[in-house]
């Protein structure tokens, strides 16, 4: 059979649909979508607006998540409790911390009186961090963030206006635009100073302001603006330039509403911690748009070329082979061989595909719909510690430490064909477990339908985050929670009372006594050994249902669930024995402690878990009162004593 009188109309057909391809995607282009792109740019710029909101919003998150492992570190707490002896191990922390983040500017911690006590300083951006010496150090006291942190609530983070740094009362030239995230401090409830953390902003501002589409102002209510597409005109309360009003007559109108939107910008209210009200604007760039349209209408006519040309090579090559074929269908022997000859370049095929898959670092493996390996990259099977013989063989279920065997296929399922992520463990070939990421998404062939999945090993990052977490809840030194997290489980206590009062709550304030004759007679490293055999015998005595926590210095405290007032004085009791008759031993000396110890039951009235501690606390001043290595259980008008 032949179909050489066939070819012109082959050639013709498929030309014609080519043709028809172009002036489709033409139509489309020109007549539906013209004049559109301003309007479909604005209104993608209220999503913008949004996720610059956001983007700025996780920056004061993590400004405040630092600032707050500052303050629970131990390093700062010793520091807080003995300035003297204790200053060059916070300073070293805070080096560390600024090192660490190269967008802070200055880590400082400024005394009661207004006077900087320790100070890490970066001059520029790509400057190493260094600790100021301290004849440069200087008296803040005229400040306004001294003066207005004295009025603050203790240990809460507030930040000042987005700004330029000041230095010696003037705003330094050029221009550093700055952030200080701000936590008031107190001792015993008194004002004891704050703690500081400058940023630079400029990093922020850069990938901030990136967007190419847009022209970009961020504004204040006053309408002077702290950054301009055109640099130039950036924070005009200092430059004398033009503010907003050069730009939007109408400003006004958009400090009345969270959004306002008009044919030619749109503008977001700025939901932040920061005391000033921002507006971020975004509004068209024409130039920018207009060259994507021109390098648009390019890549258009080019594309309509190649594919025309495309279309007359397939047309006639399409058609020369459909002949041949035809031509060729009797003669067995040849047809055999352009089938061996297609199944040569399919394994060819497939070992490119093999090749690209074991360049990624990442762990590819592709399953089918019964969890069985189909195919895998080499850095896979090294992850899970397989041969690349044995991987081939693998079902999911031989690696997957956390889903259930059962419950495998029917988490495979909730997958679609787009890619969506989910952390898991793998088990590895001798056992040992590793966290990992997956990346994953179901594809369809005409084979059959895919798992596709991409495994990172976050192995590292998961133990950091842990660690980080155990550093910002646990004392370093005894192990014990520390006291913000003591609080929140008193608080959690309190709670649960209210919603069930069927269970008592005791809460227990111990203070070791004569603590500073320990530490002043044997040294610090005697009275840590104190602390930290008394922290063994409360973590031995609680039970699984009750709360420890070293509350600072030599106080610790505890909460009992479910024990009456008799029981709580029993087992206070039997922790002073044991404390009593438990000395220390060191090398040469043997050293004897006793604790005092007040007692305070929740009640109905309580909302307040400061005062439920309060109470603690003057029960234990009534026992130091009464002469030390007893227990007091506070009571409104009178106090009663066990020993």
């Amino acid at each position: 059979m032949r179909l050489h009188n066939s070819l012109p109309k082959i050639i013709f057909i498929l030309i014609s649909f080519g043709v028809l391809i172009v002036v489709t995607e033409f139509l489309t282009r020109e007549v539906i979508l013209f004049g559109q792109t301003e309007t479909i740019a604005l209104t993608n710029a209220k999503q913008k607006t949004k996720e610059r909101e956001d983007f700025l919003a996780r920056f004061f998150d993590d400004s405040q998540n630092t600032i707050h492992s500052i303050r629970a570190s131990e390093s700062f707490n010793q520091f807080l409790n003995n300035p003297t002896s204790s200053k060059k191990s916070f300073e070293q922390l805070a080096l560390t911390i600024a090192e660490s983040q190269h967008d802070i500017m200055k880590i400082r911690y400024i005394d009661n009186k207004g006077m900087e006590v320790i100070r890490i300083d970066r001059d520029t951006l790509g400057d190493s961090a260094k600790i100021v010496e301290e004849g440069k150090l200087q008296n803040k006291a005229h400040r306004y963030f001294y003066y207005d942190s004295i009025e603050k609530k203790a240990d809460q983070v507030w930040f000042s206006n987005l700004d330029l740094n000041e230095e010696n009362g003037r705003v330094e030239i050029p221009y550093k635009p700055t952030l200080r995230a701000i936590m008031p401090l107190s001792y015993k409830n008194d004002f004891y100073g704050i703690l500081i953390v400058n940023y630079f902003l400029k990093p922020l501002f850069d990938t901030f302001a990136n967007a190419p589409l847009y022209h970009s102002i961020l504004v204040d209510s006053d309408g002077e603006i702290l950054i301009h597409y055109d640099q130039k005109r950036n924070w005009s309360r200092y430059s004398g330039g033009d503010n907003i009003y050069a730009d939007i007559p109408e400003f006004n109108k958009l400090i009345n509403n969270d959004t306002y939107e008009t044919p030619n910008y749109f503008s977001r209210k700025l939901n932040l911690p920061a005391p000033q009200k921002l507006y971020l604007v975004l509004s068209l760039n024409s130039t920018y748009s207009n060259l994507q349209e021109t390098l648009s209408r390019k890549s258009f006519l080019y594309n309509s070329s190649i594919t025309l040309l495309i279309t007359v090579i397939f047309g006639f090559i399409f058609a020369r082979v459909l002949n041949k074929f035809f031509t060729d269908y009797t003669n067995r022997g040849n047809y055999i061989e352009k089938l061996m000859d297609l199944n040569l370049r399919i394994n060819n095929l497939h070992l490119k595909n093999k090749i690209y898959m074991d360049m990624a670092s990442d762990g590819i493996h592709i399953l089918d719909k019964h969890g069985n390996v189909v195919a895998f990259s080499h850095s896979f099977a090294e992850m899970l510690g397989y041969s690349d013989e044995e991987t081939a063989k693998l079902n999911v279920r031989d690696w997957e430490a956390i889903i259930k065997p059962e419950d495998i296929l029917a988490t495979m399922a909730t997958f679609g064909t787009e890619s969506k992520k989910l952390e898991t463990q793998h088990r590895r070939k001798n056992g040992a477990i590793i966290d990992v990421e997956i990346n994953a998404k179901w594809i369809k062939t005409s084979d059959g339908n895919f798992f596709y999945a991409s495994s990172r090993d976050i192995t590292d990052r998961i133990r950091l985050e842990k660690e980080l977490h155990k550093l910002a809840t646990t004392d370093t030194l005894t192990q014990l929670p520390t006291r913000r997290v003591f609080m929140e489980k008193l608080a959690a206590e309190l709670e649960r009372y209210h919603r069930s009062q069927c269970d008592n709550v005791t809460v227990i304030f111990l203070d070791l006594d004569h603590f500073k004759v320990i530490n002043d007679t044997y040294g610090h490293g005697a009275g840590d050994k104190v602390l930290v055999a008394v922290a063994n015998i409360l973590s031995d005595e609680i039970r699984k249902v009750d709360s420890v926590g070293r509350l600072g210095g030599e106080e610790f405290g505890l909460i009992l669930t479910g024990t009456s007032t008799e029981l709580s004085i029993h087992f206070t009791n039997r922790i002073r024995k044991r404390i009593e008759e438990c000395p220390v031993v060191l090398e040469h000396d043997i050293i004897h402690c006793t604790a005092s110890m007040g007692i305070t039951m929740i009640n109905q009235l309580d909302t307040d878990v400061d005062k439920i501690l309060e109470r603690a606390d003057k029960a234990l001043y009534s026992a130091k009162h009464l002469g030390r290595n007893r227990v007091e259980v506070y009571k409104e008008l009178s106090q009663a004593s066990s020993n």
